[in-house]
């Protein structure tokens, strides 16, 4: 999915529009707690009468943890809320950790929308509107409702690690995927349910994943020759290649220490001889393991990893005349003692589409490190930082191919902008040089090719800087004695690789073994997939063992058609309970939102490229109206509002969620106008929500603000729980009559209160 730009141009008002998104978050959310806090009790509320013994360690933690509730088991959120019991000792703490997970999931999901178009909108709204608000009455009234919570938050972060998913980095992103699934089936029977579709996508990718180390594998036998490598497939760092990415980078971060000090030692000796200005820079850790495994690169080499990253760290100096560079390079190998492996100098004679011209190297330090120095120009350097660089940072990771005729044109307007300024600056730095462009192609000839230990050469000897030639000199990297041992004429002291480097790692391997590594390593990738593709199916064999159909559900298929009525309910309560007169259009209305998304995704499935991603979000969808479905078969034809009920929107909010980010990461007008629409009707919603909200909290609150007053008068249990008839706490009496003495020795709230 790609970032979105068809919208107008940034308004001065950006700031404004940031201000208000916040300023409205954080009133919902303060509004939110104070709602529990006003309404909310330290008293058990509907199905917490059930937990009490537990919580009051009358009853033994591991059974409980894993005992059926209706027809759910909720590991996960039942030990999260003992948790939060103990510490707190109030059945409030579980409402609180909810408006916590929504509050923080609306704002990331805010902070994602503004940064896929750009900018912050005005219909990023939609989110804390939808989300955070006392609609969830239920849910914010019974501490105990975070087991549904933790689904929408689990729901949401598997789209969006589907959204990023790319063909090139299947394993990392089902990986995270997975152990979202996984947590998502400790949730209950609605999680194992969401988590089934996830699974068979997770399957898919393993599939995918293996079919690529077959792939892979060196062909052998009679007639067949091995897998031939690129030769720059052997250039890389003097680390472990065979370690973890994050042991990889650490390893790199001591070449960088040992190296730092001494490049910048050799810049300012270089300033102060030619007048230049120079600087390092250190590429952060995470920076390292993304580019390592950047989709662009992938997929131009799919054998690329951190042991090839050549500018963990690099150094500048901006140029005051070009033709200092034979003797800037001249210090470099002499006084730095580094190797050239590669020679970028025709990009500053032929500059690529934005106009950015500049001559780079690649070079080798003593103690095995890839390095990388770049000479820009004054004139240059400063047009890239009046705003050439933000056109060029615009555009550099969207896809050209998804780009609409609008966008195109925007793109095309912007790289014209940007070679007419880099022109301009050119033009000044020959100006002010007096140079020539026969001085210029003098001074690149003489620094393009060498007769030392240059590997890659961007322009190969004998071919004139003006001619584009796609062959080039290649001789083999240097050995590990010719890295350890620089030449004598060097005075400076040199670093040496780190003691915690295996040997092994200094020495390149054979491009054969790198192909078998590889090979291992995409099984094993399978493998892992696999495993997390199974989860659900043996957690739900498990989770079978023992189970008992609760007595008040029907059989299945006993509710017929009434089964879609139900699943048509609980999909409309997305919007929030307040809604639920209107439940038909608002159902009729997410059937065509998911309608034309879900072709939409399918079309994006034809390209391999956008495979993964569109096929994950669809499993996604898949799995959050299976949960609806099946609702409907265990609630059919018990109620004709069966299906609207407040809990059911943290169920089923993240379809619309997703569906706001993946039309504002497409862009074009329905990327424009969907969101919009979702966000008025979630603002239409919002009063409905709020009124709704506060009559049945104030219902609830009346209720068991009598039984904590008739608590601390010690009335007995069996005269307390009058009260429970045709209320909130309907059916619960059995449960309370053995509770309240176990609240009342534990002292739990008003039961610890007990009056003179």
């Amino acid at each position: 999915m790609s970032k979105s730009l068809d919208y107008p141009p940034p308004p001065p008002a950006t700031s404004r529009i940031r201000l208000v998104l916040l300023a409205t978050w954080t009133a919902l959310t303060i509004a939110a707690v104070g709602y529990v806090f006003a309404l909310g009790s330290n008293c058990p509320n509907a199905d917490e009468w059930e937990f009490v013994p537990a919580l009051t360690g009358h009853e033994p933690l591991s059974p409980w943890l894993w005992a059926q509730h209706n027809e759910h088991r909720l590991p996960l959120p039942r030990l999260v809320y003992y948790g939060l019991f103990q510490v707190a000792h109030d059945f409030r703490a579980g409402s609180l950790l909810q408006i916590a997970l929504l509050a923080a999931t609306s704002l990331g999901l805010m902070s994602l929308a503004s940064r896929l178009r750009g900018r912050p909108y005005w219909t990023d709204l939609f989110f804390p509107v939808s989300l955070v608000h006392v609609g969830h009455w239920e849910n914010f009234l019974i501490g105990y409702n975070l087991c549904f919570a933790f689904i929408l938050v689990l729901e949401t972060a598997l789209g969006l690690v589907a959204l990023s998913t790319a063909r090139e980095r299947l394993f990392p992103s089902g990986v995270k995927a997975g152990v979202l699934m996984v947590l998502l089936c400790l949730c209950g029977g609605g999680g194992v349910v969401a988590a089934i579709p996830v699974a068979l996508w997770l399957a898919l990718m393993a599939v995918q994943v293996w079919n690529g180390s077959r792939r892979a594998e060196p062909r052998q036998g009679p007639g067949r020759r091995p897998i031939q490598l690129p030769d720059e497939v052997g250039i890389v760092n003097a680390i472990d290649p065979t370690a973890s990415p994050e042991e990889k980078v650490r390893q790199l971060v001591k070449l960088t220490d040992a190296n730092q000090p001494l490049v910048d030692a050799f810049l300012r000796n270089l300033d102060a001889e030619f007048g230049t200005k120079s600087n390092s820079n250190v590429k952060a850790p995470a920076s390292i393991v993304a580019k390592a495994s950047r989709p662009s690169i992938r997929t131009k080499k799919p054998w690329h990893d951190v042991e090839h990253i050549r500018d963990s760290f690099r150094f500048k100096t901006v140029l005051k005349d070009l033709r200092d560079l034979p003797a800037i390079l001249d210090a470099v190998e002499a006084n730095l003692g580094a190797t050239i492996i590669k020679r970028d100098t025709r990009k500053f004679l032929e500059p690529l589409g934005w106009g950015w011209r500049i001559v780079a190297f690649d070079l080798r330090m003593p103690n095995g490190q890839l390095v990388e120095y770049y000479l820009p120009v004054e004139e240059m350097e400063r047009a890239k930082k009046e705003g050439n660089h933000e056109l060029f940072e615009k555009w550099r990771n969207r896809d050209l191919e998804t780009l609409g005729r609008e966008e195109r044109m925007e793109m095309f307007a912007d790289q014209a902008e940007s070679q007419s300024r880099y022109e301009a600056a050119f033009a000044s730095f020959l100006t002010r040089t007096g140079s020539s462009e026969s001085d210029l192609r003098a001074a690149l000839s003489s620094v393009s090719h060498s007769s030392g230990h240059n590997i890659l050469n961007s322009s190969p000897s004998g071919s004139s800087l003006g001619e584009k030639s796609n062959t080039g000199t290649q001789v083999s990297p240097p050995s590990r004695v010719d890295a350890a041992n620089p030449p004598r004429s060097s005075t400076q002291a040199r670093p040496s690789p780190s003691r915690d480097i295996p040997p092994t790692a200094m020495i390149i391997p054979p491009a054969n073994i790198l192909a078998e590594s590889g090979l291992r390593a995409k099984r094993f990738q399978a493998a892992v997939l696999l495993a997390f593709a199974a989860f659900p199916f043996a957690y739900l064999a498990v989770y079978l063992q023992g189970y008992n159909r609760p007595g008040h559900h029907p059989e299945v298929g006993d509710g017929g058609l009434d089964v879609l009525r139900v699943a048509g309910q609980v999909l409309s309560m997305s919007f929030g309970y307040g809604t639920f007169r209107w439940w038909i259009p608002i159902f009729a209305g997410i059937v065509a939102l998911g309608g034309v998304t879900i072709w939409t995704l399918l079309q994006d499935a034809k390209s391999a490229a956008k495979r993964p991603a569109s096929l994950g979000l669809i499993a996604i969808a898949a799995g959050i109206v299976g949960v609806a479905l099946v609702i409907g078969m265990g609630r059919a034809g018990l109620d004709a509002k069966n299906g609207l009920a407040s809990r059911y929107t943290y169920l089923t909010w993240p379809l619309l969620a997703l569906a706001y980010i993946v039309w504002t990461s497409r862009g074009g007008r329905l990327g424009k106008w969907i969101p919009a629409a979702l966000a008025a009707l979630a603002a239409l919603a919002f009063n409905p929500n709020m009124i709704t909200g506060i009559v049945r909290g104030l219902a609830i609150k009346q209720v068991l603000s009598t039984i904590e007053n008739e608590a601390r008068d010690g009335v007995p249990p069996e005269r307390i729980v009058r009260h429970f008839h045709n209320t909130f706490q309907a059916h619960q009496e059995q449960r309370a009559i053995r509770a309240i003495p176990m609240l009342r020795e534990a002292r739990i709230g008003a039961f610890g209160e007990a009056r003179p």
